[in-house]
């Protein structure tokens, strides 16, 4: 995850395409930044 206006990074490799596991993370990221989230933005790639 990147905060689009400082440009902090938090990185939660998956090694799976598992729904639960992007929810899991992002609650984990979450608790990383120092303000809320309060916007996501997904890029999709073409990966199956």
């Amino acid at each position: 995850m990147v905060d689009t206006a400082t440009e902090w990074t938090e990185c939660f490799p998956l090694v799976v395409r598992e729904a639960a596991l992007v929810v899991e993370a992002l609650e984990c990221a979450q608790n990383l930044f120092p303000w809320p989230v309060r916007e996501l933005d997904f890029e999709n790639d073409s990966a199956s």
